[in-house]
């Protein structure tokens, strides 16, 4: 379990910082040579269309999308999943096995904070991505909620065994 676990991790940790190389270039060039064609070759439009405004070099571009914002939807329901199964283990008789979690599953209050804690931060972490990099947010968001649906799986599994 671990090694998948850290495996999943490591990719999620590679798309959270992805390197784009177009942050080399200076958005000036790109931009003034966009306004510029278009300074030089006005648009001819018809009586009825306003001419339409120029836009900056990636300015109109959506940093999301439906599948996105199903993948965060499904973030805050596994970090949920997570959250019941582990309580549901430990009143069981289970031990939580995560050190930076065990003392706070005797909390509840505390231990759903912390869960939600983290939903936002991979949600936050995913929109950052994704303005860069649909594809890679897109992946790592499947990847952290595939990873705490194996986590949960495990939960109930080990409360099963227990009752």
């Amino acid at each position: 379990m671990f090694p998948r676990f850290a495996a999943v991790m490591a990719f999620v940790g590679v798309c959270a910082f992805p390197h784009v190389a177009a942050a080399q270039d200076t958005q000036d060039t790109r931009t003034s040579s966009i306004a510029a064609s278009v300074a030089a070759n006005p648009v001819q439009f018809g009586d009825d269309q306003a001419p339409s405004p120029i836009r900056e070099f990636r300015g109109d571009r959506r940093w999301t999308t439906p599948v996105l914002i199903s993948l965060q939807a499904a973030t805050v329901v596994t970090q949920m999943l997570d959250v019941h199964s582990t309580l549901k283990a430990v009143n069981a008789g289970g031990v939580e096995a995560n050190p930076v979690m065990g003392g706070l599953v005797q909390n509840k209050a505390a231990f759903i904070g912390v869960k939600a804690g983290i939903s936002a931060g991979a949600i936050y972490m995913t929109q950052r991505v994704a303005r860069d990099n649909k594809v890679a947010a897109i992946a790592a968001s499947a990847a952290i909620n595939s990873a705490f649906l194996m986590v949960a799986r495990h939960n109930y599994r080990v409360a099963q065994g227990l009752r």
